[in-house]
């Protein structure tokens, strides 16, 4: 297995944990979230702006139904999931 597999596999583990932990937090409600977050990700392009990403991301997480601990997971699962969307080139940057 070279490295980037082997890199891969930890974002991979990573993202399985994250969504895990938010999935309990929040009864299970992770779609929504992913759903958001790739919305915002494909009507916010270009690098550098993950910072605005994820505080709209957060602002619409307090909106919808999380408490700070929450949103603490949900930056976790976001962090997580872009990694991995990251490294498969899914978004335009």
């Amino acid at each position: 297995m070279n490295l980037t597999a082997i890199l891969n596999v930890g974002r991979l583990a990573k993202a399985a944990n994250a969504t895990a932990r938010l999935a309990k937090a929040i009864g299970g409600k992770v779609v929504p979230v992913l759903l958001e977050l790739v919305r915002l990700e494909n009507d916010i392009s270009g690098a550098g702006k993950g910072e605005r990403k994820l505080q709209l991301l957060l602002e619409w997480a307090g909106k919808q139904f999380f408490t700070a601990e929450q949103a603490e997971l949900v930056e976790e699962f976001a962090g997580a999931i872009v990694a991995i969307l990251n490294a498969l080139k899914v978004f335009k940057k």
